[in-house]
């Protein structure tokens, strides 16, 4: 039932010993929408839902982006 808009793009890395800290997970550009039926009140809504169902989109998520490095919650 959902739909993605955008791919999510994540990379994983690791931490060298000594090195230079790097993200362990790093996500970009998230987004997600549902699509979600509308049905009106009563028994006419329930059969116009069936027969001439209606959808609307409701966005959750949008370009969220963040990084998370080792050690971190």
């Amino acid at each position: 039932m959902g739909h993605t808009r955008k791919c999510m793009e994540q990379a994983v890395f690791f931490v060298k010993e000594g090195g230079i800290a790097m993200y362990v997970i790093k996500a970009e550009d998230l987004s997600k929408t549902f699509r979600v039926r509308v049905k009106e009140k009563g028994m006419r809504g329930s059969i116009r839902a069936i027969l001439h169902p209606q959808v609307k989109e409701v966005k959750a998520v949008d370009n969220v982006t963040f990084a998370v490095e080792e050690g971190e919650m």
